[in-house]
């Protein structure tokens, strides 16, 4: 999960960071007064054409590493090069 939020947090950067300071700053009221920063950053992480492109060609390496987490929920160590084979993917779908 780590590494989708690396790549959501690379090309939403800005969403994310507005949104995370309007929580910081509003401890008390941030689910109402930050609505609006949220679905920024939502509609950011899922409409963004690199993180959608991603998405689209990057699937089926992903579903194996979600796979691999599920029967493995206390060793993610063996679950490495899934991970590695999808953020192979994912790099090579954000350079073209």
């Amino acid at each position: 999960m780590d590494a989708i939020v690396n790549i959501i947090t690379k090309y939403c950067s800005k969403e994310l960071d507005n949104y995370g300071r309007c929580v910081s700053e509003n401890p008390t009221s941030w689910q109402h007064d930050c609505d609006e920063l949220k679905n920024e950053a939502t509609q950011c992480s899922s409409q963004h054409p690199i993180v959608q492109k991603i998405n689209k060609e990057c699937a089926e390496s992903f579903k194996v590493y979600a796979t691999c987490l599920k029967q493995h929920p206390q060793d993610v160590q063996q679950c490495i090069s899934e991970l590695e084979t999808f953020l192979t993917c994912a790099e090579q779908s954000s350079q073209l």
